[in-house]
């Protein structure tokens, strides 16, 4: 789950226990906001590099990405150039 930008994957809190008791759910925090490392200039390009390499370590197959306003983006990119 990719939250909108400038904000941290701590949005994500409120519906994290109900979605935890039916699936396995991991709130992405995007470098360089929230409690991640501060990271250098970011661009499209490195948000989508980051989020689909989390999806290929932590995914053991199919899986669903979800993104909130600009966490949209990346998420649909993701699943666009990286179908499992």
């Amino acid at each position: 789950m990719d939250a909108a930008s400038g904000t941290p994957a701590l949005t994500w809190t409120p519906i994290l226990p109900v979605l935890a008791r039916h699936t396995r759910v991991i709130a992405y925090a995007r470098a360089g906001l929230g409690v991640s490392d501060p990271a250098a200039p970011l661009t499209l390009g490195s948000q989508i590099d980051d989020l689909a390499a989390l999806v290929s370590h932590e995914g053991d197959g199919p899986c669903v990405v979800v993104g909130h306003s600009w966490g949209g983006m990346p998420a649909q990119l993701v699943a666009w150039t990286h179908p499992t």
